[in-house]
């Protein structure tokens, strides 16, 4: 049974949802109808409140023209210290604080409201440390790129650093439990916010109070929860990047994370470290100097001056820990121990269960890019990536595994010099996890840019591979050199084919658009026509000629296919770009 589906799960509540806006009127319209539907889809009482921090575009136009059911509420531009007020003004149980610059799952309210409800019920550490908070699952706007939220806390040189992305992240990113930190979209008990103080004016104009935030909560004896069931997209750095710049960022960061050490570390091994690592980064900031551009020089420095201008403005802020128990030592080298990288990485933790329903249907919009495997290896390759899910294999251990299939397979090729029952099999098992590898990815939601790169470049390099093999061992049977030229003949045709291809891409921006449609009889045609350039079709081609001994056959079928398509590409190419000038004379 799902453990959030437990613990009053039937009970409705009144929650708040305060979005966060200054100027940021394009957000709103892009963002804001994903949360009104995740707030239409809850059955908890929801009330959307949108927190203007003094806009002086037509943020407020937009929403009282297309937004009528959002409540706005003007507050002064202070960052995400609007959002004590405005909670205080609050009265459901729960309240959602969001960025302007996120996006909403239509479940995504219901499951953040969850833990709250079973903190109250359980008899268990539930009960003994109360929710205070809440996150989800993010992705960045590309829906692919993991941003977080289930954070770690560790030591960068004398800088304490919470992040996201630490080793192992993808692998519990699934994965429910604790987190050490939120900002951009979390949901908080409204009576523990108020009691913690909120949001700390003291790091205005924004960055590490979240951080600051959640440490108090915990040691106030709190816990906050990632709930990776609950769903959310994040531009990032929507108001941060364009005001401040990458530099100007990254020393708000250095200069806020000095003033929560200063403010917030009481263990004194926790000081000794904070004080050695500063000296050290003030000392190799000096040193760096002549190697940096005059912009960069002495920026920690810069940054350290700075905290310590607030520090004695704030000197009775700092030092002083709001809302502690007495045991606040024992209490922080918990905090330290509990939410380090390893221990998030390896900790035995419920994996969330996923959507397979939808999975499934992204799986086989793909099959016409495997007009064969998708015939009987995509149920295994589904079967097994589903299998693999709750695992701490990585997609790229798959891509691992599969080039070294590969390699076996061509040793065993080359070694018995004829038709190899043995090598085929290898080389059939090399592509199933080729086959399982991105499935998995997609499964799990944490498929990058780098995974495709790589998946794509070791699947050219086993081709490649594969083929050179296959040409030794058929000059082996004839006796000849020649099957060498046909290699050299099928890999010269498919890099002028590519290369017309990218060209192809290169210029489609001055080329007419194909005409859609034809009869189903010059579509067969067409199919035909493309079918041995498919690599699913070329790898089948391969396997079944090194399992009966057709190598040369293989190597002249591709050499030729390659060698009469790419001609026919150019001729192609060429007419409509002479149509496409055509059409510009005429105009």
């Amino acid at each position: 049974m799902d453990e959030f589906a437990r613990g009053g799960s039937m009970e409705a509540i009144e929650v708040d949802i305060l979005v966060l806006n200054y100027n940021g009127r394009a957000l709103l319209a892009e963002c804001l109808p994903s949360i009104v539907a995740a707030a239409a889809n809850s059955r908890h009482r929801c009330r959307l409140v949108v927190v203007d921090n003094d806009s002086t575009d037509d943020s407020r136009d937009l929403l009282r023209s297309e937004f009528p059911t959002a409540e706005i509420v003007a507050m002064p531009n202070l960052g995400l210290v609007s959002f004590n007020e405005a909670v205080a003004r609050c009265s459901g149980r729960v309240v959602l604080l969001l960025n302007n610059d996120i996006r909403l799952d239509g479940s995504a309210v219901d499951r953040l409201v969850e833990p709250f409800l079973e903190s109250r019920t359980l008899n268990s550490k539930a009960a003994e440390e109360p929710v205070f908070l809440t996150t989800p699952r993010c992705f960045l706007f590309d829906g692919v790129t993991h941003e977080g939220f289930k954070t770690a806390v560790c030591w960068r040189r004398g800088l304490v650093k919470a992040t996201s992305h630490f080793a192992g992240a993808e692998d519990v990113a699934a994965v429910a439990g604790e987190t050490a930190s939120a900002g951009a979209a979390i949901a908080v008990d409204r009576e523990a916010f108020l009691k913690l103080g909120g949001f700390d004016p003291l790091y205005l104009p924004g960055r590490i109070e979240d951080l600051d935030f959640c440490f108090r909560g915990f040691m106030a004896g709190y816990r906050a929860v990632y709930v990776p069931e609950s769903v959310a997209w994040h531009r990032g750095a929507a108001s941060f990047g364009a005001k401040y710049g990458e530099q100007g960022n990254l020393e708000l960061a250095w200069r806020n994370t000095l003033l929560f050490q200063w403010k917030n570390l009481r263990l004194r091994r926790h000081r000794l470290r904070a004080a050695l690592g500063v000296t050290a980064r003030l000392a190799y900031d000096m040193l760096r100097i002549p190697a940096l551009p005059r912009e960069r020089r002495l920026a920690f420095i810069r940054a350290w001056r700075e905290a310590k201008r607030v520090r004695r403005s704030e000197v009775n802020h700092l030092g002083r820990s709001v809302n502690v128990t007495s045991d606040d030592a024992v209490r922080e080298a918990e905090y330290f121990s509990r939410f380090s990288p390893r221990r998030l990485a390896g900790a035995p933790q419920r994996v969330a269960e996923p959507n397979r329903a939808a999975w499934l249907v992204g799986e086989r919009g793909r099959d016409a890019n495997y007009p064969l495997a998708s015939r009987y290896l995509r149920p295994v390759a589904e079967r097994l990536a589903f299998q693999l899910y709750a695992t701490p294999v990585k997609p790229w251990h798959l891509t691992i595994v599969g080039l070294s299939l590969a390699v076996l397979a061509a040793i065993v090729l080359v070694r018995s010099g004829s038709p190899s029952l043995p090598a085929a099999g290898l080389i059939l098992a090399a592509y199933l996890c080729d086959r399982i590898d991105g499935p998995l990815a997609r499964l799990r939601k944490t498929a990058t840019q780098w995974g495709a790169w790589l998946d794509a470049n070791v699947d050219e390099a086993v081709d490649l591979g594969l083929h050179v093999c296959t040409a030794a061992v058929a000059a082996r049977q004839v006796g000849d050199v020649w099957p060498w030229w046909l290699l050299a003949a099928f890999l010269m045709g498919k890099y002028l084919l590519m290369h017309g291809l990218h060209g192809e891409q290169s210029i489609s921006h001055c080329m007419p658009s194909a005409a859609s449609g034809g009869s189903s009889a010059s579509s067969a045609w067409r199919s035909l026509y493309h079918w041995p350039a498919n690599a699913d079709v070329r790898m089948h081609l391969l396997i079944a000629a090194v399992a009966s001994g057709l190598l040369v056959a293989e190597l002249a079928l591709v050499a030729v296919y390659y060698n009469l398509r790419w001609p026919v590409r150019y001729f192609l190419v060429a007419r409509r770009l002479r149509r496409a000038a055509g059409l510009r004379g005429a105009a």
